[in-house]
């Protein structure tokens, strides 16, 4: 199984660090042409690095506990809403109800709602259309939930449950939790892309530490030679 997103950028860091005490220790010192690769200039970066990897790994363990919240959230509204159509179901003089709560049940009940995983931050067009397509589910029952409530006043007095998590003044409160989830979630997903895109600037864009490491090798190549001990010491760690 292929390591996580943020554990992957996070052994780069690692060797990373490697590298950099390791070349701090040459005698004479390793003098880069680039003030960026010195010793405090690149330790410096390279924390500013793992600093964004911890950003976006702190953004997607939020997200995965507020998807988790939202999917039993879900799963009551759900029951709450059989539980609904069970009583119309039971009261004679409701039978004129009954087609249209079953309908409208069926609506919520079966639309799928599942645990999603965070976005990675690097998502492909596929991810982000899968993803789109979960959170567009949540937003269905939502909106079919409020037109179920509306439905069940529209009964008026003959809608009269006596359980109270049943009657429509405590299911409003349920779906309006529903619509705050989904923006909340929507709001994090963002902020995992644009700190995942951020991130992968900092690592892997055009002077990023990728390149910042490589530049190393070949300073320390050039400066002690390419049989040296020193440039043998961090030659196989990968940038």
């Amino acid at each position: 199984m292929a390591q996580t997103s943020e554990q992957t950028f996070s052994d780069r860091s690692g060797r990373a660090t490697t590298m950099n005490e390791t070349v701090n220790g040459f005698s004479p010192p390793f003098a880069p042409g680039d003030v960026s690769l010195q010793y405090a200039n690149f330790k410096a970066y390279n924390g500013t690095c793992l600093d964004k990897n911890e950003q976006v790994g702190d953004f997607k363990q939020t997200y995965t506990t507020m998807a988790g919240q939202r999917f039993t959230h879900t799963k009551n509204i759900k029951d709450i809403t059989r539980r609904c159509k069970n009583y119309i179901e039971s009261k004679k003089s409701l039978k004129p109800y009954l087609k249209t709560a079953n309908a409208l049940s069926l609506k919520i009940t079966n639309s799928p709602n599942k645990k999603p995983k965070a976005p990675s931050g690097s998502e492909t067009g596929s991810e982000t259309k899968k993803r789109n397509s979960g959170e567009q589910s949540y937003a269905d029952i939502s909106s079919n939930f409020k037109v179920f409530i509306n439905f069940l006043n529209g009964i008026g007095g003959g809608y009269d449950t006596p359980t109270s998590e049943l009657q429509t003044a405590n299911l409003l409160p349920l779906q309006t939790g529903l619509v705050t989830f989904n923006e909340d979630l929507g709001e994090l997903a963002g902020n995992v892309k644009v700190s995942g895109g951020q991130r992968k600037v900092l690592y892997d864009n055009e002077d990023g530490l990728k390149d910042k490491m490589k530049s190393i090798k070949r300073g320390v190549k050039s400066q002690y030679g390419p049989t040296s001990p020193e440039y043998n010491s961090i030659r196989l760690i990968k940038p």
